[in-house]
């Protein structure tokens, strides 16, 4: 391993603030994430602009200003804490060693991490067993989210130094759910890892007839069919009555006809008659 790579990983371990000489104190590392860095060079960037000359000239702010003072000493911190915490660049052999040491640190701190599974169901004894693991292992964590952030010095994911993305699980998919009756969570009996075909072949059947739910889509079923065996009937009557109205009115347009035209007939003799009439009344023309 040569010195660079000594050197990263020495820093990368230095994760409490150690007492020195004459009361001075040697701060742990604690690098920067790339979100953290990136508002505090835009910070910086818009301080060097407003104490810049010509900015101070313009505005009429004296360079001996209060303002000013406490604009320089801010910029001041803030290029101090980005020179001291941001991530150094490793080379290649730096960053294998440091990658080497990562997977190290993540095995050492699975021993003994609760699963999810009890992380969110909460048995008895699950916050003693987080606190005691918690406390072994705060300073194999804290190396190793040092050790994420010199890997990957420009990743913005929220969960680069997460160790939520390695908690071991105890459920596996496929395998019976697990009950436990003194959690806070206590999960639930299920035979759904048993396929169905398996099921069958020892029980008959995937559906207990006896069961409440059976029962209930049975009477489910029985309403369904009455309801459409109404709704059936309904129509039914409605397209008799329709019928039997159509031919009804059919009959009373021909009665209504028939009358009609027996009244025309009627006139029109009526009206035959009277010009025989005058016919016969009228006298005779003269030679």
């Amino acid at each position: 391993m040569n010195s660079e790579a000594q050197k990263v990983l020495t820093d990368a371990a230095s994760v409490r603030n150690v007492g020195g000489k004459h009361g001075r104190l040697t701060p742990a590392t604690r690098y920067l994430r790339f979100n953290e860095r990136r508002s505090r060079q835009v910070e910086a960037k818009r301080l060097r602009e407003q104490l810049d000359p010509m900015n101070l000239k313009v505005s009429g702010v004296g360079i001996d200003s209060r303002d000013a003072q406490e604009c320089r000493k801010h910029l001041n911190t803030l290029e101090r804490e980005l020179e001291e915490n941001s991530p150094p660049i490793v080379g290649g052999e730096a960053k294998d060693a440091l990658y080497r040491r990562s997977q190290e640190l993540q095995a050492q701190i699975q021993v003994g991490m609760l699963s999810r599974e009890d992380m969110r169901r909460n048995p008895v004894g699950a916050v003693d067993k987080h606190v005691k693991w918690e406390r072994a292992n705060k300073d194999r964590i804290l190396e190793w989210k040092n050790l994420q952030l010199m890997l990957e010095p420009d990743d913005e994911s929220q969960d680069l130094c997460n160790i939520e993305s390695f908690r071991p699980e105890s459920y596996v998919p496929g395998q019976p759910a697990t009950f436990n009756a003194g959690a806070q969570i206590p999960g639930a009996i299920t035979y759904s890892h048993i396929p169905d075909e398996k099921w069958e072949d020892t029980f008959g059947s995937t559906v207990n007839e006896n069961s409440p739910l059976a029962a209930a889509e049975r009477r489910e079923l029985e309403e369904l069919r009455a309801l459409k065996a109404a709704q059936d009937a309904k129509k039914a009557d409605l397209k008799q009555r329709m019928s039997v109205g159509s031919k009804k009115r059919w009959q009373r347009e021909y009665e209504r006809r028939e009358r009609q035209g027996e009244r025309d007939l009627k006139k029109l003799q009526a009206q035959r008659v009277a010009e025989a009439v005058q016919e016969a009344i009228a006298p005779a023309p003269e030679e």
